[in-house]
């Protein structure tokens, strides 16, 4: 009988157990883009890429008008209103990449670099 009294002792701990609800988990924050830093209030996201010469945006272009097109969509996405205050050719892991200069919307000085060694000194 004794058995018979641990063993339902057993069972109801157990249906108590599985009855209860499990404690709850936060939600996983949403990913970061590698890209970026967590942007407070009003301001403008930081973008990590471009921001060394080991981390250059590759511009992929078929000439040297396209390629500074294409670099200037990319400044625009990624720092809208920033101004461009100087541009100078140099080379990084022995390639072409421009250096460029910029004041961005909230007032940070931001240089990027592109990498150009597909379309640097091709005419249109």
């Amino acid at each position: 009988m004794r058995y018979v009294s641990i063993l339902a002792f057993v069972a109801l701990s157990f249906a108590a157990a599985c009855a209860t609800q499990p404690a709850k988990v936060p939600p996983p924050e949403a990913a970061q883009p590698a890209a970026t830093r967590p942007e407070r209030s009003g301001s403008v996201p930081i973008v990590s890429r471009g921001r060394s010469c080991n981390s250059a945006v590759i511009v992929a272009a078929m000439n040297e008008h396209d390629g500074v097109a294409e670099e200037n969509a990319w400044i625009a996405e990624n720092y809208p209103g920033a101004t461009k205050n100087a541009s100078t050719v140099t080379i990084c892991d022995h390639k072409p990449v421009h250096k460029i200069d910029l004041d961005t919307a909230n007032g940070r000085q931001v240089t990027l670099f592109f990498d150009v060694s597909s379309w640097a000194g091709k005419a249109k």
